[in-house]
């Protein structure tokens, strides 16, 4: 299958903590994974050298096949790597309305107005926002704020879309509805999509495969329901029994 991200031996540290311990990942076109793990195993940061926001000590990231990060050098820029990202504080811009939110990543990537205007006016049809373009983040609930943060990411038309807890902050039911929307968009647009959760649950309700980060390494990877109870990986266990719960 085309990979569309993967990470080879990569190492991480801050000052004398390991971040990331030779770890490798590969994420094919189209795939939803869901990254999960435990807090300080590593996720965000794993975020950052995939968006290119940090260089990791060793190891290499590859881009649809692309050098992107050579051990400290950041060959790509985070702008020249054709992704987006929803993060945890959504980082919408206050001051501009839902419109020109969803309309800044596509001016500075010099798409045809027309072509921004259809986009954009599709994308928030299909989150539920026709209507009020005109509104500031301020003016609206947790919930439509997510749908500019999902929308903003995919009228990009990215590589990939990366995803750190965007949800961690609404109640359940919200959640599981945004999670529903969500799930519905990756695939009608056949988007790669790595998400960050530490819920087995939520990484259930995407449906597709996860990666579960431990102490800065991917200690399995597969299908939810493929885990082994078994497993060495502590963490592998914990979740197996999370997962068992009623």
């Amino acid at each position: 299958m085309n990979t569309v991200i993967g990470l080879a031996g990569v190492c991480l540290r801050y000052g004398r903590n390991i971040v990331l311990d030779d770890l490798f990942l590969e994420v094919s076109a189209g795939e939803v994974l869901a990254l999960l793990g435990p807090s300080g195993s590593g996720k965000s940061s794993l975020l950052r050298v995939i968006m290119g926001f940090l260089a990791p000590m060793r190891g290499v990231v590859r881009l649809r096949g692309e050098l992107a990060s050579d051990g400290s050098r950041i060959l790509l820029l985070p702008e020249q790597r054709n992704l987006a990202v929803v993060f945890q504080d959504l980082a919408l811009w206050p001051h501009l309305n839902v419109w020109d939110n969803l309309a800044f990543g596509l001016r500075s990537r010099q798409v045809d107005r027309g072509e921004a205007r259809r986009r954009i006016s599709h994308m928030l049809e299909r989150v539920g926002l026709a209507g009020k373009e005109s509104r500031y983040p301020g003016q609206l609930s947790g919930g439509e704020q997510q749908r500019v943060a999902i929308a903003r990411a995919l009228v990009l038309e990215p590589d990939a879309v990366l995803l750190d807890e965007p949800l961690s902050n609404l109640d359940l039911g919200l959640r599981h509805d945004l999670l529903d929307l969500f799930v519905a968009l990756f695939r009608e647009a056949g988007t790669t999509v790595v998400y960050v959760t530490h819920d087995p649950l939520e990484a259930r309700c995407l449906g597709g495969g996860v990666a579960l980060l431990d102490e800065g390494r991917i200690v399995a990877q597969g299908a939810l329901d493929e885990l082994d109870p078994q497993h060495e990986s502590p963490f592998v266990r914990l979740v197996c029994r999370h997962l068992r719960q009623p």
